[in-house]
């Protein structure tokens, strides 16, 4: 089981999948850098048990539509509880179609 997979580019991705982590201490003994990328974007699968780790960053919500609906439709909510990604939101605006 790979807690992070790392996706190097232009802006490298951590891909975070916390799907067996039960309790945020679990995550307190691995190095800040080895599970945020200071650097790039993280995204978190089954984030949970690390929000309270993140209150210091800027989080960007992204939730998915049951994945039982029809494989052609899905519906991507995203929240932005701190309001710093107000022009990410914008701009994602102009993708979005009718549901």
């Amino acid at each position: 089981y790979t807690l992070v997979n790392i996706y190097p580019g232009r802006l490298s991705v951590y891909h975070v999948d916390l799907f067996r982590i039960e309790q945020a201490d679990a995550l307190l003994e691995l190095d800040r850098v080895d599970w945020i990328n200071p650097e790039g974007v993280t995204l978190i699968e089954w984030p949970r048990v690390a929000l309270p780790l993140l209150d210091a960053e800027a989080v960007l919500e992204l939730h998915l539509t049951d994945p039982a609906a029809p494989p052609e439709r899905r519906l991507l909510r995203l929240h932005d509880p701190a309001g710093v990604y107000g022009g990410v939101m914008r701009e994602l605006e102009g993708y979005a179609q009718p549901a």
